[in-house]
């Protein structure tokens, strides 16, 4: 399979006027210290790659952002870790649009232009910087800030309707014990408690959870892993779903910084393994949803969320292993 170069798209920022503490000299330093120790490439609003950036497997570069692929074929190896893998992906979130404050009104997929609007609530989500990229902070676990929008007709729908495989990328950092199943990432219907897809974390624990296909009971997860992300500091996920596995330890796999992560007992929430064959009925009028949960009780996540992205199909291991170490080193262009 071919890989193929996406440019990324520079927003200019919208200001958003309801805002609490936009302008009027707030310091949005006193609330994530890291915001001082960005880098200068990784400091300024709007983004904005390099030229250059090898293929993963193979050279070339994409004239605009070192961390996505520039051609080169599919399993050629990890080609350095200088570009992440476009092989299936339906949609990426760099979530750079401002090195700091809550001045962006959306935030944008780079694959197909898919935009999410922000809720903003009280000092939640704020944007921050640190040498490793920009991100974005909630900073209570009782706010209803979020990032979510509809889904809509384009490539992320067509290829989550009627999946069974699937794979979800992320760059986040807990830093704070969750009071609650705080969500990273939902895909559901519009105020449902639970997803169709979702990566949270289970409650006291820390450790990550998944939904697939539960948007309608509410009253469990799917698969839960040993792990817990409490300490971790910032981490590199991957969830790989795929209910063509035989066995259901398979249907739902974690790795943490490239590492596979043991199946975990039940805790809190109980356990509703993934059915085999099971496959997913998105429409149009389906959200996504970043940071938060869509239902009207919140789960914000305790910490920062950095980059997600979707990708169609199981990725595979030299594919993740190079995603892994671009990540690591840098989550925005």
């Amino acid at each position: 399979m071919a890989y193929h170069a996406h440019v990324r798209r520079v927003l200019l920022p919208m200001v958003v006027s309801a805002v609490v503490g936009v302008g009027c000299g707030f310091d949005w330093d006193a609330l994530d210290p890291r915001a001082t120790t960005a880098s200068s490439s990784s400091a300024s609003a709007g983004g904005g790659g390099t030229a250059g950036g090898a293929a993963v497997g193979g050279a070339g570069g994409n004239g605009g952002s070192p961390v996505t692929s520039g051609g080169g074929a599919a399993g050629g190896g990890a080609g350095g870790g200088s570009a992440l893998s476009d092989e299936g992906v339906l949609a990426r979130f760099f979530l750079d649009e401002a090195g700091r404050g809550q001045t962006p009104a959306d935030v944008a997929d780079v694959v197909a232009g898919l935009t999410l609007p922000i809720t903003y609530d009280g000092t939640s989500p704020v944007f921050i910087a640190s040498p490793t990229g920009r991100g974005l902070r909630w900073n209570s676990q009782t706010t209803t800030a979020k990032v979510s929008g509809p889904v809509g007709s384009g490539a992320l729908r067509s290829g989550l309707d009627g999946a069974q495989q699937l794979t979800i990328e992320l760059v986040v950092e807990v830093e704070d014990t969750p009071i609650e199943q705080a969500r990273m990432l939902q895909v559901s219907t519009v105020n449902s408690a639970s997803g169709d897809v979702g990566v949270q974390l289970e409650p006291g624990s820390g450790r990550v959870a998944v939904d697939f296909n539960d948007d309608v009971s509410g009253a469990d997860v799917n698969a839960v892993w040993e792990r817990s992300l409490l300490g971790v500091g910032r981490a590199v996920l991957h969830v790989v779903l795929d209910t063509t596995e035989a066995e259901v330890e398979d249907r739902a796999v974690l790795y943490v910084n490239d590492a596979r992560v043991a199946a975990g007992a039940p805790g809190p929430v109980p356990l509703n393994p993934i059915a085999a064959g099971d496959a997913l009925s998105i429409s149009s009028a389906h959200v996504l949803t970043i940071g938060c949960r869509e239902a009207a009780t919140p789960r914000p996540f305790p910490g920062t969320i950095s980059y997600v992205a979707i990708y169609q199909g199981v990725m595979g291991d030299a594919v993740r292993e190079n995603n892994v170490e671009v990540l690591v080193g840098t989550d925005d262009p």
